[in-house]
């Protein structure tokens, strides 16, 4: 029912530019997603009280940028190394 991947197979596929452009949409679109939200979703306090700078002047707002990058650049390593592995087997 299944095969086996060549390697040949998986360079064919990720270098085709259908996956090139649709992995750069699916990094590129909540990424710009949040940015936006960013801009426009003013802080809250403690207490309720909303605050004058939009969330993009706090440094909390770039921890979640940071992780979704860590996140989704580990993911792309994995899919470049994943044809060394079908090499080596």
């Amino acid at each position: 029912m299944f095969q086996s991947i060549s390697y040949e197979q998986w360079v064919a596929v990720t270098n085709e530019p259908i996956f090139l452009i649709m992995s750069g949409i699916f990094f590129l679109v909540p990424f710009i997603f949040y940015l936006i939200l960013g801009a426009t979703v003013k802080g809250k306090s403690s207490s309720g009280k909303t605050m004058s700078n939009v969330m993009l002047s706090f440094p909390n707002f770039y921890y979640a940028l940071v992780i979704f990058d860590l996140i989704g650049i580990s993911l792309y390593l994995i899919l470049i190394v994943f044809p060394l592995w079908l090499r080596i087997f």
